[in-house]
């Protein structure tokens, strides 16, 4: 790793639940943003755009789990 990054690559999965081409356009779509955004803003309802953060992440996954009555995982 370096100050500069890494060179990452992604490739369509068409069809599939786990494509990161679609899910990226998705993203992009329901958050529209200036070229100059940090690419994974959200439009909070009230507020203008706020960096995904992992407070946030993890509220979000809360909340799902929740409304679908998901199982939690368990930490041993």
């Amino acid at each position: 790793m370096s100050l500069m990054g890494e060179d990452a690559q992604c490739a369509p999965l068409n069809g599939m639940l786990t494509d990161p081409i679609q899910a990226l356009e998705h993203h992009i779509n329901l958050n529209p943003a200036d070229d100059s955004a940090h690419l994974f803003a959200w439009k909070h309802p009230t507020f203008s755009l706020c960096l995904l953060s992992k407070t946030e992440v993890t509220r979000r996954i809360s909340t799902l789990i929740t409304v679908h009555n998901l199982p939690q995982h368990q930490r041993p």
